[in-house]
C-alpha cells in the first residue's frame, strides 16, 4: 500500500438530494458520542419519509465564530436520498443541490488514526501554493474495513473564492 497522498487542485463535489443533520453547539457533540446510534437514527428517519439512502455516509467540518467572537466546530452529517423529501423534521434539513466547485481533493486510503495527515496535507498545499482555502472540509468515507483497520476516504477542501 503506497503512503503517498496526491492532492488534485480543481475537484467539484456535487450531492444531490442531500439530508443534513447538524451539530454546532458544544451540547450537541453529546450526542455524538452515540456516533453509530445517530447514523442508525438517521438511515431510520429517510426509511420513514419513504425515501432510501445511497452512497457513502459524508460529514462537513466548518470552523465558525459565534457572536462572542469564540471559535465553534461545525459539523453536519450528509447522506444523498433516492428522492428529494419535501417535509423533514427538525433537526434534519434537506437540500436539493449541494455543489462545491474548485476544491483541493484527496483520496485518503490507510489506518484511520492517520486520517488527519490527509487534511494537514491539503491545508499544507493551500499555504505553500497561497490557495486560500475555505476553512471547510467535506469528508466522503467511500469504504471501512475492519479486518484491515483500512479506510478509504475522499477529501474535499473548498477554496475561498468558489
Amino acid at each position: 500500500m503506497s503512503r503517498e497522498i496526491l492532492v488534485y487542485r480543481s475537484k467539484t463535489l456535487k450531492l444531490t438530494n442531500a439530508f443534513l443533520l447538524e451539530f454546532f453547539q458544544e451540547e450537541d457533540f453529546e450526542q455524538l458520542q452515540s456516533f453509530q446510534a445517530l447514523i442508525e437514527q438517521t438511515e431510520l428517519h429517510i426509511r420513514q419519509k419513504g425515501a432510501q439512502a445511497i452512497g457513502p455516509l459524508i460529514q462537513r467540518t466548518e470552523l465558525r465564530v459565534d457572536e462572542d467572537g469564540e471559535p465553534q466546530i461545525a459539523i453536519t452529517f450528509i447522506r444523498q436520498v433516492n428522492t428529494f423529501i419535501n417535509h423533514v423534521d427538525a433537526p434534519y434539513r434537506m437540500e436539493a443541490l449541494i455543489r462545491e466547485a474548485d476544491c483541493l481533493y484527496t483520496r485518503f486510503v490507510g489506518e484511520e488514526e492517520h486520517l488527519q495527515l490527509a487534511y494537514n496535507k491539503l491545508q499544507i498545499v493551500g499555504y505553500e501554493e497561497e490557495i486560500p482555502l475555505r476553512g471547510d472540509a467535506y469528508t466522503v468515507f467511500v469504504n471501512q474495513s475492519d479486518e484491515g483497520g483500512t479506510l478509504t476516504a475522499d477529501i474535499f477542501m473548498p477554496k475561498a473564492n468558489s
